[in-house]
């Protein structure tokens, strides 16, 4: 004839949730993260430390090691092809004909061109010859 023994057991969250009194010298075990508790019969589950053995410290985090030296920098590539013109603009609004007839009336008759605005109202002679005043649009 065989005897079987078993131990009162749960996960971690059902024993944080259900807080358990044990008896005294009552064993449970924690199915999950297999530690376990020895109660002493006044000390609620949450109170009780686990008798499975504190949990060792943290070893120390090793130094970060250094970075490298940046390698050398590449040559620069070939130039790409040229993109295609864009779209040609709206057109300008159309000139003063009037001016441009002047203009070109004075060049056909060698007398000079019309401007406007002058800017010198004299006349002065070259060689017996009448100037006309330079002016400026």
């Amino acid at each position: 004839m065989s005897i079987q023994l078993q131990l009162r057991r749960g996960t971690a969250a059902q024993w944080t949730a259900a807080n358990t009194l044990l008896a005294s010298g009552e064993l449970a075990l924690e199915t999950d993260t297999h530690t376990f508790k020895i109660g002493d019969g006044v000390t609620t589950w949450n109170s009780l430390p686990y008798s499975s053995g504190p949990a060792g410290a943290t070893g120390a985090t090793g130094a970060a090691g250094t970075n490298g030296t940046n390698g050398a920098t590449g040559a620069t590539g070939a130039t790409g092809a040229t993109g295609v013109p864009g779209p040609q603009g709206p057109a300008g609004p159309a000139g003063d004909t009037n001016l441009n007839s002047q203009v070109l009336a004075d060049a056909r008759l060698g007398i000079g061109f019309f401007f406007p605005r002058t800017v010198n109202t004299t006349y002065s002679t070259v060689n017996t010859r009448v100037v006309p005043p330079i002016s400026l649009i």
